[in-house]
């Protein structure tokens, strides 16, 4: 491919990984090869990368742990790393908001939220995935009062596939906010996200066996029997474990 001195000078510095580097998925079901396996790590970097694939034709994939079980991550030409992307950029104890560029990993938000006394109102099962891969997920945690990680975005910052970048929420580019906040990567590269916290508080979880046909029979009134609820299912038995847990 011919690129400019400047071009190639500008891959050659945000690569990452080796020559034959091969993506696989957090399942490990789905593998790829991309073309440029690349790490930037400010705003300015990943436009001018857009700028790049749009002259030579190229598509950009951003990831961050691949934890989707699909091959949604997967590409054979430009994929970004957003995980050098992950700083604190300002938080609000009043508001208990705080805003964090996006491959920040949720177990890395957590102890950053822990320090000040924050928490997020829900969380998933594992903590292993980058909070925009999280919410362009529609990742969710549990409770029939608590939304998916998406709805606690109150801003974010979004550069689309012609390099602009957008600064948008509720009131300012409505449509974009909503539509980036689960928009599986398609409409351009996050890289700020401001999220609704609310103070630091504890669980007592209680985990009971319970068999399936109970719980799918009285399944309404068992997910509102706690703020939280979840139950596992052991496959090829009438065998469950029913966990509630809230706020002590």
């Amino acid at each position: 491919m011919d690129f400019s001195p400047s071009e190639s000078a500008l891959i050659d510095r945000l690569r990452c990984g080796p020559a034959n580097f091969e993506f696989t998925n957090w399942a490990k079901t789905f593998r790829s090869r991309p073309r440029f396996f690349l790490s930037p790590e400010t705003e300015t970097e990943i436009i001018q990368l857009i700028h790049l694939a749009n002259r030579h034709q190229l598509t950009i994939k951003p990831i961050g742990s691949g934890h989707s079980p699909s091959d949604l991550a997967c590409t054979n030409s430009m994929m970004l790393d957003m995980s050098k992307m992950k700083r604190i950029l300002s938080h609000d104890p009043y508001a208990c908001t705080i805003t964090v560029e996006s491959g920040i990993r949720l177990h890395e938000l957590h102890q950053v939220l822990k320090q000040r006394q924050m928490a997020l109102s829900s969380v998933g099962a594992i903590s292993d995935q980058s909070i925009a891969g999280a919410i362009a997920t529609a990742t969710h945690g549990t409770g029939m009062q608590f939304g998916d990680l998406s709805s606690m975005i109150t801003h974010l910052v979004i550069i689309d596939g012609l390099g602009v970048r957008h600064q948008c929420s509720k009131a300012v580019e409505g449509d974009l906010f909503d539509a980036a906040r689960c928009s599986l990567g398609a409409l351009g590269v996050i890289t700020q996200v401001t999220l609704q916290c609310e103070p630091m508080f504890t669980l007592h979880a209680v985990q009971v066996p319970d068999t399936l046909d109970h719980v799918l029979d009285d399944l309404p009134a068992v997910l509102q029997s706690a703020e939280h609820v979840r139950f596992w299912w052991f496959p090829h038995t009438d065998h469950t474990v029913v966990w509630r847990a809230n706020r002590s």
